[in-house]
């Protein structure tokens, strides 16, 4: 009897110090660590869909004279997180927080949609992360890096001028012009058959 409370003291010991040993990496117990991309102010201001009240209303005008007016309803942030977690325990995870902020709008004239978004575009399970713009209007998506180039000096749309335009995959499907004063400024469908353009 006694070998046997001895062998199951043993045991018991031996389970204990598995699951310390499940539980730690070498030089000491598992931490979790969490690492947090933030949307910087700058970053923000390359649209002013977040930092402009002046844009909490958005009217576009088409070629075919609809209009179309979109008015803030509510600016949300949300998390993309990713396990970037070698170690085979759980216990030790490391996790990346890339931020989200989506400026959604309501339609208050016409049949529409329209929608902004900013966040962290990362590499598959990378710690690196770009900041990366994603709008929607009227069912069509479309998504650029922040770090786009200026394609067009000047310009004018409807008798108002335009400067430092970036014109976002021109192709017949559709083509985009966007900066960072106005946003969205233009854009058009099938060649430009539809065309919608911002109203000043």
């Amino acid at each position: 009897m006694k070998l046997f409370a001895k062998n199951h003291f043993n045991l018991i010991a031996i389970l204990f110090i598995l699951c310390l040993a499940s539980c730690t990496e070498e030089g000491g117990p598992c931490k979790t660590t969490n690492t947090y991309h933030t949307l910087s102010a700058e970053q923000l201001n390359q649209t002013p869909y977040f930092t402009n009240p002046l844009f909490d209303t958005v009217s576009f005008a088409s070629n075919t004279g609809d209009t179309l007016t979109f008015a803030l309803q509510k600016i949300d942030t949300t998390w993309l997180i990713k396990d970037i977690n070698t170690n085979p325990h759980k216990e030790c995870g490391e996790y990346y927080h890339h931020q989200t902020i989506t400026a959604k709008y309501k339609t208050i004239k016409g049949s529409g949609a329209f929608e902004v978004s900013m966040f962290y575009e990362s590499l598959g399970l990378s710690q690196y992360a770009y900041p990366y713009l994603s709008i929607k209007f009227n069912g069509f998506k479309v998504g650029l890096d922040l770090d786009y180039t200026i394609d067009i000096k000047q310009t004018e749309f409807n008798g108002h001028t335009y400067f430092d335009l970036a014109l976002v995959d021109n192709r017949p499907s559709y083509r985009l012009y966007l900066n960072q004063t106005h946003g969205l400024v233009r854009i058009g469908f099938n060649n430009d058959a539809q065309v919608w353009t911002l109203i000043q």
